[in-house]
């Protein structure tokens, strides 16, 4: 602005992205503790789970995981799993470190991190692939998910089918790598996801946002019939 005032001519601020990402506000760091049912075969029948909030000095965007993301309305666990008992319940904790700053993105992500975690520790448990695990568990057509809606289609599973084969590739690669290297270790993981995001206050919106230097392009576009 001042160089704007003093030259008479245009200019910009240019931010790297990564610097941007961290000014613009933030998840707040968080652990869950949990208790679930599991069948011999790896299938998630019952999931009682907290969210720990670590909120800082101030709650800011903190609450809204404890009002509307999952208290309230359970709108952010649904998750892209059929778990017949879902329960999600949040504890915000207030400690010395410095608050977050509001965003706007879908507040999914820290229980659905924590649900992949979950199939993740599952896996090891029963000493099975997580995979087969995380696959044995996708909704299907017909199934209610944790908000009670019942899943139109098989989307989610048609999706996994589709990248498999990809998944599979790398994971050939992989191990090939694995095996013959003794200190290099390489891996890699297949990891589903569905969010839900049909509020009735959001009436539509295009956020682009492009990398200069790597050539990134992030598009998130929200629409909603009033």
């Amino acid at each position: 602005a001042v160089g704007n005032k003093m030259t008479g001519k245009d200019s910009s601020l240019e931010v790297p992205l990564s610097h941007s990402q961290k000014i613009l506000g933030g998840r707040p760091g968080f652990k869950t503790k949990y208790t679930a049912y599991v069948t011999p075969d790896g299938v998630l029948k019952s999931l009682d789970a907290t969210l720990f909030i670590d909120c800082g000095s101030v709650p800011n965007d903190a609450i809204g995981y404890a009002s509307f993301c999952l208290n309230t309305l359970r709108a952010c666990g649904a998750g892209p799993y059929n778990i017949e008992n879902l329960r999600w319940k949040c504890q915000l904790i207030k400690t010395n470190k410095q608050p977050i700053t509001y965003m706007r993105a879908p507040g999914e992500m820290a229980p659905l991190y924590s649900l992949e975690n979950i199939m993740e520790k599952i896996g090891r448990q029963l000493q099975k692939d997580p995979t087969d695990i995380k696959y044995m568990n996708l909704l299907r057509e017909g199934n209610i998910d944790s908000v009670n809606i019942v899943e139109p289609c098989d989307r989610v599973h048609d999706t996994w089918q589709i990248v498999s084969p990809i998944y599979n590739q790398l994971k050939s690669e992989a191990e090939a790598f694995n095996a013959s290297n003794e200190y290099k270790k390489c891996g890699v993981a297949i990891t589903p996801q569905r969010a839900r995001w049909t509020n009735n206050f959001v009436y539509g919106g295009v956020t682009l946002i492009i990398g200069r230097y790597d050539g990134s392009v992030v598009l998130h576009s929200l629409a909603h019939e009033r």
